[in-house]
This record gives structure tokens, sequence and C-alpha cells, in this order.
């Protein structure tokens, strides 16, 4: 009786029989995704992917209706007199869309023969920003100059360079692991259709983040590539012991599919945990990163057997030996050491949680830098070094009534804590020695400011007076400026006005209606603040609370708006989204775990395990010093549980099959060395292209998650291959005990 084929042959058998029919639907999928590879937005803020309740993104969708967004950029020049500053003032003022200059005689603005020019823009389009930009380079191309682009890109430069390192990496591992030069050229094929796919249905999504942009194609190719190792492994085993080809890549397929699906699907779990995060950012990477891991998966699976049967001779023609060291002294050594080296790792393990509480997350983009800087990041630097950090607070107000003096006041309370060191509004833009536009003055007061006589002065203020209806006596009488100035050029040509007067109403109405422009629409006012603390961090948040405080005294809706808030943000939405993202991650490799092991014991120690890692991987960086850009360690958790978690696998899986034939001693020694070529390759793989990522970008964001997952990559592959053994050997009872029969 004909044996029966189990499913696994039925599938093997399938995907060869009918390998043409998905060539063609390769290249279908291919073209539309070549066709569609541009036709994706790149996202630069991060801010963007808050939920709409945050104060954030609110206030940001409030000031873009009502205003605008505000538009600044920052000139330091450097060995430059104080008199030809003033002089340059002015050429910067006359270029077109510059709305206002600060530049003042004190330490804020000139210090050290350096100015500091803070360039205020009108409402432009991003092409007439880059006009103003490239005006203002030109008018001081002369001097050494330092231009910061507030809320300008994080520029992702170096990813070129990362990725042609990668794919030379990448070489050199298949020439070390691999038995046939010609493996290279499949894995290209392969791997170059899989990421055309990946990047190419991007589109579907709209748009997706710059950071998900500049990571996917590196990562893609260091989380997946050992799917084609583990492919080509079998195959050429088969075809050793199988003549016919086409019988030979059956096999091959129907015994792949299961390692690499248990590989993939770790990955997997991990990314798509991320799409449980409050802020959205966490969806974008983790949908994009786990459909580049499922395109690699089906290339290799649906498209190499066919490659294999067109090509297998050259494969044979070109085969070499394998260079893979001889661990038998290593093994011996880890079997022989465990009694040290796991009380080492214990030791290790509780001082990481005991670091865990200092960790310092930090959520601005430019708090995290990166060695190969941005011109922009190098300009903030140079700013900050010499100057002040930079910390602007934009504080909305329903403010339909337009109280001046109201805003004077608030204004001048705000200033009242030394961690302010400037209010802007039109309620305090001063117009002379003490006196604001929305001072209230008597008639004696604005007599000096005019330098008209105080008959004169008197008699305008009666006028005031009478048109509007007030019987109070006028020597006591104080009008609020701005309706003084609107009131008298109303009546210019019925009132006895000198030449200079009418020359100086004009100018003051002039500089009230530019402020307006920035500073007022019809129903909200905005003040604009300087402060002296950091972007983030306990005192800043407690600050923006004082202040938000202090102007909901005076109005009844209040928006907050500026880095700080963003900060504020997401930190708050941090706190959720990691606890959420640890359980969530720590859930589905478990219930994987479980299905794969049958044991709750193995798990249990395997989680441990790569948990452990990641501590460690962040606590050494606490200990130097370093700070945690909160998406780097979000991403980077979820990948190393994901992805890393695959060795721990590998070793376990080997160890147990040889335990129930051998003592634990030799078959620890054994699952080492079986093991070992997988996990050295794959973490080798995923360590460079995280190092090369981490050196070589210029954005501190993508640095901070290239060198993160690379030193995460390389504790996790030193604790998979001289702890986990440790641990299976001390454990093996209680692994043996929580097993159940498959």
């Amino acid at each position: 009786m004909k044996k029966k084929k189990s499913l696994l042959i039925k599938i093997g058998d399938f995907i060869v029989d009918f390998r043409y029919l998905f060539l063609c639907i390769f290249i279908l999928l291919g073209i539309i995704s070549l066709v569609n590879l541009n036709n994706v937005e790149i996202e630069y803020d991060i801010t963007s992917y808050l939920s709409d309740e945050t104060e954030t993104k609110a206030g940001l969708e409030l000031m873009e209706k009502e205003f605008g967004s505000l538009n600044e950029l920052q000139v330091m020049i450097e060995e430059i007199p104080f008199q030809e500053a003033l002089e340059l003032k002015a050429e910067l003022a006359s270029i077109d869309h510059v709305a206002s200059i600060s530049f003042e005689d004190n330490k804020n603005y000139y210090k050290d023969d350096k100015a500091l020019f803070v360039i205020e823009l009108d409402q432009v389009t991003e092409e007439e920003k880059d006009t103003v930009i490239t005006q203002i380079e030109d008018q001081v191309q002369d001097e050494k100059y330092f231009l910061y682009v507030e809320n300008g890109e994080d520029q992702v430069e170096g990813m070129n360079i990362i990725l042609g390192l990668a794919i030379l990496t990448i070489i050199v591992v298949l020439l070390l692991t691999t038995e046939s030069y010609f493996e290279i050229v499949l894995a290209f094929l392969v791997f170059g259709v899989s990421i055309l796919l990946n990047m190419g249905s991007n589109f579907l999504f709209g748009k997706i983040s710059y950071i998900t942009e500049a990571i996917a194609i590196v990562l893609q190719l260091g989380l997946s590539l050992d799917y084609f190792i583990i492919f080509m492994n079998h195959y050429m085993k088969e075809r050793s012991d199988t003549p016919n080809l086409e019988l030979a890549v059956k096999k091959t397929v129907s015994k792949s599919i299961p390692e690499i699906l248990a590989s993939s699907l770790t990955t997997i779990a991990g990314l798509i945990a991320l799409v449980f995060m409050q802020l959205k950012i966490g969806e974008d990477i983790g949908l994009v990163l786990s459909k580049g891991i499922l395109c690699s998966l089906l290339t290799v699976i649906f498209l190499l057997p066919l490659l294999l049967m067109v090509f297998s001779k050259i494969v044979d023609k070109t085969k070499h030996k394998v260079h893979i060291p001889n661990i038998n002294k290593l093994a011996n050594f880890i079997v022989s050491s465990r009694k040290v080296l796991l009380p080492i790792f214990i030791l290790v393990l509780v001082l990481a949680i005991c670091i865990l509480p200092n960790y310092e997350y930090v959520y601005n983009i430019y708090s995290v830098s990166s060695l190969n800087k941005s011109d922009n990041q190098i300009a903030l630097e140079k700013i900050n070094d010499t100057f002040r950090n930079t910390n602007r607070l934009v504080v909305l107000m329903k403010n339909e009534e337009k109280d001046y003096t109201k805003e004077l006041e608030l204004a001048n309370r705000l200033l009242e804590n030394d961690k302010i060191s400037k209010v802007t509004s039109i309620g305090n833009y001063r117009v002379g020695e003490n006196v604001y536009l929305g001072s209230k003055v008597q008639y004696q007061e604005f007599a000096v400011m005019f330098n008209i006589p105080e008959e004169m002065s008197r008699n305008l203020f009666s006028l005031y007076m009478n048109s509007h209806q007030i019987t109070q006596e006028v020597s006591t009488y104080r009008i609020n400026l701005v309706d003084l100035l609107y009131f008298l050029d109303e009546q210019k040509e019925n009132l006895p006005l000198s030449e200079e007067m009418l020359l100086q109403i004009e100018g003051y109405k002039q500089e009230l209606e530019s402020s307006i422009s920035l500073l007022e629409s019809p129903e909200y006012s905005r003040m604009i603040l300087e402060l002296k603390v950091p972007s983030e961090g306990e005192e800043t948040f407690s600050l923006l609370d004082r202040i938000k405080e202090e102007v909901e005294k005076e109005y009844s809706e209040v928006k907050l708006v500026g880095e700080s808030v963003s900060a504020t943000d997401l930190s708050d939405s941090f706190s959720r989204d990691n606890t959420l993202i640890t359980a969530v991650t720590i859930l589905f490799i478990a219930i994987i775990l479980l299905g794969t092991f049958r044991s709750l014991g193995a798990t249990i120690l395997l989680i441990v395990a790569i948990e452990g890692s990641i501590l460690i991987n962040f606590s050494l960086a606490t200990l130097m010093g370093e700070k945690i850009f909160f998406i780097s360690y979000i991403i980077v958790s979820a990948i190393q549980m994901g992805a890393t978690i695959d060795y721990a696998i590998v070793m376990t899986n080997r160890y147990l099959t040889l335990r129930e034939k051998q003592d634990k001693k030799q078959a620890l020694i054994g699952a080492i060395k079986n093991s070992f070529p997988t996990i050295a390759t794959s973490g080798l793989i995923l360590m460079i292209a995280g190092f090369l990522i981490g050196l070589i970008s210029s954005s501190g964001v993508v640095s901070s998650i290239g060198l993160f997952l690379a030193t995460g990559t390389l504790i996790s592959v030193l604790i998979t291959i001289f702890i986990l053994p440790a641990l299976l050997y001390g454990l093996d009872a209680f692994i043996r005990k929580t097993t159940w029969k498959k």
C-alpha cells in the first residue's frame, strides 16, 4: 500500500510543480511595486503620530487653523563687531517673508564677538522657506555662520553607505557559511525582489515615518537572511542525498518551511506588538518591518526553489570549502565553567534590575546625537554652546475681546518667574520707556511719548472720551494705547495733528499690524515665551503646569504648543506604551514558545534569558551616561525579544532533542556545537547592520536605534552561547517535569 504524503510534502510538491505560476505572480507584484516605489509620503514629524486628544496635537491644529505654523530660523555669526551685526540685521530684515528679527545688545544675542539672529518668517510654503534660507545663506556667505532651522527635518544621511557596507558584510558572511559562490548571487536575487515588494507596497499606507524608511531595508536583510541560509543548508544536504534535482528541491521546501516559519514567527510577533502602541509611529514601524519579514519569507519559500531548478548546475560548479571553525574546546569550556558563569549572570541581572529606575528617557529628537551629525544639529549645538538652550513655548488663548491690557499684566506676571526670560505678545510690545501697546496711559504720558503739548494731549483725550461717552474726569482717566492709536488714525483728517505726529501714529500702527499678523486672529491671541529650562525633564514639565495654571486665571480656553509640550505628551504616551508593548511581546512570544516546546519551563527560561539581555543592554547605556530615546527603547526591545530569541530557540531545541538519547553534559556539548554556526551567523549579520546604522547615520534617532540593536544583539548572542547552557543544565529536571507529551 502506497504511503500517504504528509501536508508539508504536499506543499513542497505544489510549490515546485507550479513554480512558473509563482514566477509570474512575483513579476506582476514586482512591476506594481516598482511603479509605486516613490508613491509614498515620508513623515518627519513624530508628533503627528500622537493621539488627537493630546495637548500637542490639539494645540498644533488650532495654531495652524488660526495663525499658520511658526517658522523660526536662528543664525549665529562668529567674529563680528556689534555695529556690523546691526547692519547685517537690517540687511536680513529686507529679505522677503522675514517678519521680524530678534537681536539686541545683551548676552542673549551678542556674546564673545558672536551674534545670534532669531528670524521669524511670515506664512510661507516649503518652497518659499527654502528660498528665504538660500537668500540668508547668500547674505552671510562671507562670514563664519551656523544656520539652524527650527522644526527642520531630522536629516537621515549616510543610508546608501550603510546599505553598501551591509551588502559587503553579507557577502563576506555568505562566503564563510555557504558551500557555493553562486549562493551569493541567489541571495541578492531573492532579497532584491523581497525588498522591492516591501518598499514598493508602502504606498498602501499613504505615508511612512522617516525612521521606518531609514531602517527598513537594512533590518529586513539583517533579520531575515538566515531564512536563506536555512533553506540552502537543507538544499545542499538533499542534493547530495538525492540524485533527482526536482525531488531534492521538493524535499528542501518541505523540510525548510517549519524551521523558517518558527524563526519568522517570533520576529513578526515582536514587530506586530508595536502596533498596539498609542503613539502610532509604532504601528508604522511594526507593519512595514513585519511586512518586510513576510516578503523575505515568501520569496525564499516560493521564488528560491525556481532559481535552484534553473541554476543548479552553476551552484554545483562553484562549490567551495565551508569555513566554519572547530568549537569543541569552546563547547567544553562553556559546560565546565557553568558553575561560575551562571552566578555572574545572576549578579549582573540583579544589578541591571536595580539600575532600571535610573534610565534617562528623552523625547526630543535633538536630545540624542549621532557621530555623523547633520548641519542642522551641528548648528543647534554651536548656538546652545555659546548662548542658551533655545526653548520656545507658544501659548494660545481664546481672546475675542482683545484686551491688550490684560495681556500686558499677564506677561508681567509670567516674567516674575526667573525661568521665563522673554514674553512676546501684542500687549507687552514696547513702544517707549516703560510704555507698551497694552499700557493704559494718561494724557500727560501721551504728551511725552509724542512730544506734544500737554494741553493738546488733554484735548485729544477729551475727544476720545466724548466719542465713547465716557464721563470720568480727563485728568485721571487712562486710555489703552492701542485703542487710542486706532482712534487717532481713524480721525486724523478731522484732528489738528502735526506731520511728525501723523508719522509716529502710522509707524506704531504698522508695528501693531505686523505683530497682529503673527500674534492675533479673530478669536485667539498667542504669546511666545522663551524658557530658561531644557526642552524636557521634570523641571520643564513642572514649569509648563505653572504657566498654564497662570494663564487659565485670565482665559477660559488655553493651549500650549512647543517642543516641551510635545515631550510631555510623548512621555505620557511612552509610560503606557512601554508597559503594554513589553506585556504583549512577552505574551506573543510565550504562546509561540509553548507551541514549539510544549514546555512551561523552557518557555520561562528563554523569556528570562532574552528579557535579561534587554535589561543588561539598556543598563549598560545608563551606566555610561547615555540618554535613551524613548522610541529606540520600544523598537529595540521588541526586535531584540522577537528576533534574538530565535538564537535561544535553536540552542534549546538542539539540547532537548539530544537530551532524549544522551546525558545532560553530552547533550549540552552537542547542542552548543550544532547551534553555534547558526547563532553566530545570524547574530553577526544583525549586529553589524546595527553598528553600521549607529555609526554612519546622521540622524540621532536612527543612530540610537542602530547602536542599541547592535549591542543588544551582541549581549543576546553571548547570553545564548555562554549562559543559556548553564540554565538548561541546572533546570533540566524542571523543564522535563513541565513538558507535556505531543
